[in-house]
């Protein structure tokens, strides 16, 4: 954002000169030709650089293949059990923890 006591000449030619940049990178990513000191206000930045892109009438088609699902064993029905009870006491646990700590809040 612009602040509006700002020179409006230096203001017009940051404008038209950011502008530039732009077409000029516009332009060189149009016709391929790669930058050779990237500069941005002035200040020279360096930049990774990225594998091109093929042009979307030489896409390449790529299949994959999926392995099949493998099937689990069947399931032990003591675990369900186990599995059960560690919940319930996980459960009891935690209320009592939440009982405790409106305890000790209270007493503050």
């Amino acid at each position: 954002m612009t602040d509006a006591r700002e020179d409006p000449w230096r203001l017009r030619t940051q404008i038209e000169a950011s502008r530039e940049r732009h077409a000029s990178r516009r332009n060189e990513l149009r016709t391929g030709a790669k930058r050779s000191r990237p500069i941005v206000d002035g200040v020279l930045h360096a930049l990774p650089s990225a594998p091109p892109s093929p042009p979307p009438g030489e896409l390449v088609e790529v299949h994959t293949t999926t392995s099949q699902p493998v099937s689990l064993p069947p399931a032990d029905p003591s675990s369900y059990y186990r599995r059960g009870r560690l919940g319930v006491v996980a459960a009891i646990v935690l209320v009592l923890l939440w009982v405790w700590i409106r305890q000790r809040r209270e007493k503050l």
